[in-house]
This record gives C-alpha cells, sequence and structure tokens, in this order.
C-alpha cells in the first residue's frame, strides 16, 4: 500500500495548480478571468488615542488606525484598497473564494473579515452576473474579528445551507493565515513582503468495489486511509526540506518527504510522508523552516472527513469492452443526495490502474463531469479506480475503488 500512494501521490502533485505570484499593485494579476465585482463596506469606528471607540462608546485597544483593507485569494495573488474617511472599495474575482483582513499604515494586521462562525472566507461563487457591488455595509470590529451588518450569503452568495457548511470545512486550513497572515512573527503582514505561508491537506479514502458493475458499491461514511500534508513557501532561497511537528507529538519532527518547485510561481511546496495512524486534530501545527518555527493552529478536524461531499465514478465501454469514457456524480456525505461540485471544487483527475500500467488523466476542470479515453484499455485488465477532486481552496480528496 506505501508503495502504491507514492506513485499516486508523485502523479497528484506533478498536477498540483498552487500560487499565482504576489503582487503589491492596487489591481489584481490574473488575466485569465475578468468577471469582477466591487466589494464595499465601512469600517464603523472613531479613532483617537491609539483606541477604536465605536459609536456604542465601547474601547477595544489597538496598535494603529486601520487604513487598508487586502483581499487575498488561496493562489497568493491580492488586491488592497485604503480605507478613507472609514470606508473602503475594492475590486474581487466572482468565481474564487477570497479572505479579507485590515492592516494598519505600516503594514501591521489588524484584523480579518468573518461572514459568520466558522467561515473566514468570501465564497464569491454563485453570484448572478446582475450582481456588480457588495455593499458589507458596517463592519463591526471585536478582538479582531470583522463583522458585517449586511451578510452576503444567501442574498447576492446564492449558497444554500449544506453548501455553506461544506465550504466552512474546506477553508479551515486557511484559519491560521487569516487570523494571523504575519506567521514569520516579524510585525507585519507576509503578503505585503512578498512572501506566502501555507498548509493543505491531502486525504485518501477508501471508497467501495465496481463488482460486477461499472458503477462502484460505496458505503457512507467512507472509511480514510491516511492523509499528507503540504507546506507551501512562496519567496527567495527555500530549503530543500522541512519539518512538520504534529499537536499529538510536538517535540518530535518528521522531515517532508518530497518536494516541489513551482519556477512560474516561485513557491516550493513540500510533502509530508503518508499519516495513517492519527487523524488532524485541532492544535498547532508547526513547520520549521530555515531554522523558524512557523505555527499553523487548525480547528479540528478529525470529524471532517466524514462530512466530505463523496465523487463516484461511472464505466461506460465500447462494444469490445474497452473503456469509453469515465463520467462522475458527486453525494452528500451520506450519499443520500447528489450535491453540486461548482459551489466546492475546482478540477478533478482520476487514475486507473491495469495489471500491467496504469493511466492518469489530466485536470479536468469543473463543472465537466466526464472524460473521453486516449487510450485503449480493457475493462478485464483494470485492478483499482482512483478518483480526486481538488476544492477551491486546493485540498484534494482521492477515493478509491476496488474491482
Amino acid at each position: 500500500m506505501v508503495k502504491q500512494f507514492s506513485l499516486l501521490f508523485l502523479l497528484l502533485i506533478s498536477s498540483l495548480i498552487l500560487f499565482a505570484s504576489c503582487n503589491k499593485d492596487d489591481e489584481i494579476v490574473n488575466p485569465g478571468i475578468q468577471n469582477k465585482l466591487v466589494l464595499k463596506g465601512n469600517i464603523s469606528a472613531l479613532y483617537k488615542d491609539g483606541m477604536i471607540k465605536f459609536k456604542n462608546g465601547q474601547n477595544i485597544s489597538s496598535d494603529s488606525t486601520i487604513s487598508k483593507v487586502i483581499v487575498f485569494y488561496p493562489q497568493g495573488y491580492y488586491n488592497i484598497a485604503n480605507v478613507v474617511d472609514g470606508k473602503f472599495s475594492v475590486e474581487v474575482e466572482k468565481g474564487s473564494p477570497a479572505f479579507m483582513i485590515f492592516a494598519g499604515p505600516n503594514d501591521n494586521y489588524l484584523g480579518f473579515l468573518c461572514l459568520k462562525d466558522g467561515f473566514e472566507s468570501i465564497p464569491l461563487i454563485k453570484i448572478s452576473d446582475d450582481v456588480t457591488t457588495i455593499d458589507l455595509q458596517n463592519i463591526l470590529l471585536n478582538n479582531k474579528i470583522g463583522s458585517p451588518t449586511h451578510n452576503p450569503l444567501g442574498t447576492e452568495i446564492l449558497l444554500n445551507e449544506e453548501e455553506q457548511q461544506i465550504l466552512s470545512m474546506f477553508d479551515d486550513f486557511f484559519y491560521p493565515i487569516v487570523r494571523n497572515p504575519d506567521v514569520d512573527g516579524n510585525g507585519k503582514i507576509d503578503l505585503l513582503e512578498n512572501k506566502f505561508y501555507r498548509l493543505q491537506v491531502l486525504w485518501f479514502y477508501m471508497g467501495g468495489n465496481f463488482g460486477n458493475n461499472l458503477i462502484p458499491s460505496f458505503t457512507p461514511p467512507l472509511r480514510y486511509d491516511g492523509w499528507k500534508l503540504a507546506f507551501s513557501a512562496q519567496e527567495n532561497n527555500t530549503p530543500q526540506s522541512v519539518e512538520f511537528f504534529y499537536p499529538w507529538n510536538p517535540s518530535s519532527a518528521s522531515v517532508s518527504e518530497q518536494t516541489k518547485y513551482i519556477q512560474q510561481w516561485n513557491t516550493t511546496v513540500y510533502f509530508s510522508g503518508l499519516i495513517n495512524e492519527s487523524l488532524p486534530i485541532g492544535g498547532v501545527y508547526r513547520i520549521n523552516y530555515k531554522n523558524q518555527l512557523l505555527d499553523f493552529n487548525i480547528p479540528d478536524q478529525s470529524s471532517a472527513f466524514r462530512n466530505c461531499p463523496i465523487i463516484v465514478p461511472t464505466i461506460a465501454l465500447n462494444s469490445d469492452s474497452s473503456i469509453q469514457k469515465v463520467s462522475w456524480t458527486y453525494y452528500n456525505a451520506s450519499g443520500t443526495s447528489l450535491v453540486d461540485p461548482t459551489s466546492f471544487a475546482a478540477r478533478v483527475n482520476f487514475g486507473i490502474e491495469t495489471l500491467s500500467r496504469n493511466y492518469d488523466s489530466p485536470n479536468i476542470e469543473v463543472p465537466e463531469n466526464q472524460f473521453t479515453m486516449d487510450e485503449k484499455i480493457y475493462w478485464s485488465s483494470v485492478t483499482r479506480v482512483w478518483i480526486a477532486y481538488h476544492d477551491i481552496f486546493d485540498n484534494h480528496y482521492i477515493i478509491f475503488y476496488g474491482k
């Protein structure tokens, strides 16, 4: 099993699309997406003597005045808007999750936007074409958490409750970056120093079996069969390896086992070994990077694997019993109903293992849900099929189906 995972893992990381380069200009650098809207709001506070004084008289200590609003994306690019007379307006992309943080004049971190408990992202998906502006109205800060008086979830952002629950779970590995975007602790937001650190998770599941059918059986909740962490550093002079420390054994380090450098984005990705003896419980996941300890405080994930949507493949055959195409559908975690993948998934890829060789598909963009084979593979020679979806935060969910 370890060798099979290693081979599959190398194939998966070869298809990762992780980060675009950081940018300090006022415009988003992502020329492939032109569908945008404007987010605006008010920072509802009066500032005096290093304090934030709300209109209700409540005082909250502040290092400095909020002077900038920064919207950034899972790929690492971002946009900045100045706060003028307590107001801001920033251009954002439809079709991508985003995160909003607040900064002082010295690029120091002062807080983040939270649409509701456990929802640190702004999922700019399922938005009507005629929506060009979202007004968050007054944003009230308490302990660095900014709550808008107008919540676009369910109004401009047309996600139902089930979809919101899925995304609030999937964005958990961004949780520590939003709450502490100064990961290296030097007093300045990392993005504004042209560097970006983050974690991702790769889940491995045992889905079920085809048996004599072309659609596999599966019984939720799926059994997880291990997971890996990926730590990414977007900056110059990165080391050859890093060390991972886990909350269940914080004094014992494990060295990264694979590394991938993405020259286009100047990003180095370090992958942990396969972990199957522990679930990713809540706590501090520490990375020893350049002899500096970077802490990521991840919410508890020990039940998350039971709540992930399930992707199920279907095989179609030619008259000679070779595979014509592979299609797929998505079920909720309980397997009781279909779910719309456009609210949470970005890409799909799959692999077909045979007695003599393995076939691996290219990445297929959601909402496409089928792929016509470009090689001849006879169904009788197949031993196993795996299929993976990559969520909109670029975490990965790989499900194995035996035959």
